[in-house]
């Protein structure tokens, strides 16, 4: 009789065992798939692939063309616009990413509008990284409603039909921007094509 009964309660403990074990995995199973569902592969036009993580997107930065047209001729520098819009935020800082073909044109310079901001530039391999920091002399909030931000000056090397991109993510490096409270957003992006003759 004990040793009914003792087998019935070891039996009990496996079952226990195996159905707390199951549980665990499951839930280790959803976890996982949570994760990649997070994570969505796209391509933007230049061909490259990013990750982007869904996050919701505030305010918007955009390239447009200085000049109003999209059509260039090789070996003639011509000006791209970055512009922000920060949904009614107090920005401080921001990173925005720009991808370009290196073999069709040469960076020249990138200069911030924005008198509230100081540029550094740095170059990766899809393009550019662009970190914009509040003057610390300037105390007034800083609010975008599409306002232009920086001018980036390229030269065409040869003819044909590019895209420039706003990159979401490139490796580590992220288009974000940052508001008077350390909050950091990620806003909506565009593509820009250039013709070159």
């Amino acid at each position: 009789m004990k040793n009914n009964l003792f087998s019935r309660q070891k039996t009990l403990f496996f079952l226990l065992i195996i159905i707390f074990v199951s549980i665990i995995a499951l839930i280790m199973a959803n976890k996982r798939k949570a994760i990649q569902k997070e994570a969505v592969s796209t391509s933007n036009g230049s061909g490259k692939s990013e990750v982007s993580f869904f996050q919701p997107k505030k305010g918007q930065v955009s390239l447009i063309v200085k000049s109003g047209t999209d059509r260039f001729t090789a070996g003639q520098p011509m000006s791209l616009i970055i512009s922000g819009d920060s949904n009614g935020k107090n920005i401080t800082g921001f990173d925005f990413l720009i991808a370009y073909d290196k073999t069709a044109f040469s960076f020249d310079k990138a200069a911030s509008i924005s008198p509230d901001f100081g540029l550094q530039t740095f170059q990766n391999t899809d393009g550019l990284v662009l970190t914009g920091n509040k003057r610390l002399q300037v105390n007034q909030p800083t609010i975008f409603s599409n306002s232009r931000l920086i001018e980036l000056v390229f030269t065409p090397k040869k003819a044909g039909q590019f895209d420039f991109s706003i990159l979401s993510s490139s490796g580590k490096e992220k288009s974000l921007m940052v508001d008077v409270n350390s909050q950091v957003f990620y806003p909506l992006l565009n593509s820009l094509k250039i013709d070159v003759n």
